[in-house]
């Protein structure tokens, strides 16, 4: 390899009858995948493919028929036309089975806080807080981004709204 960089120069130097032995010798350690072919190209061996040597007939027109310039065309096959069908829509989610404690002054719907911890069908989990009515204290559960109200982002919220503003909460869920 260094001999052929020494050379190379000297190669590259000496006359059109010596470029093929030039590229014989450059050409020797690179292997090009057929149809290209091993060319010099500022002294450096590269693959290429070979340019075309012929050229297209153009058609020209006769004299009787001056409309055919083109040969025929081929004919493709027809298909019908495409018809779409939507999908049918989805299986609507089942009910959630909600189990409530009202208390005893209350005849409307429950509040938020006495609902269960609902984790949801859909798939996005991230932790939430929940008001857990038997230990009366703010749990936290996976949330799935779907389900009913009893979850807060923070403890804090939850204890805000089930804790201290239970009793309001509740009057503003009867309205």
């Amino acid at each position: 390899l260094i001999l052929l960089l020494f050379l190379l120069p000297l190669l590259t130097s000496s006359q059109s009858s010596h470029d093929e032995s030039l590229k014989v010798i450059l050409c020797s350690s690179l292997i090009c995948d057929p149809p290209k072919e091993c060319d010099i190209y500022e002294g450096v061996p590269q693959c290429k493919v070979p340019p075309t040597t012929t050229t297209p007939t153009p058609i020209t027109p006769s004299v009787s028929n001056p409309s055919t310039v083109w040969p025929t065309l081929p004919t493709f096959p027809t298909f019908p036309p495409f018809q779409f069908t939507p999908p049918p829509p989805p299986p609507a989610p089942p009910l959630p089975f909600v189990t409530t404690t009202l208390s005893p002054s209350s005849t409307s719907s429950p509040s938020v806080c006495s609902l269960f911890p609902d984790t949801g069908p859909c798939t996005r989990a991230r932790i939430m807080w929940y008001f857990d009515t038997e230990t009366n204290s703010c749990q936290r559960f996976s949330f799935s981004g779907c389900g009913n109200g009893n979850r807060f982002s923070s403890r804090y919220q939850c204890e805000l709204r089930c804790l201290t503003g239970d009793k309001e909460s509740e009057k503003t869920d009867e309205v």
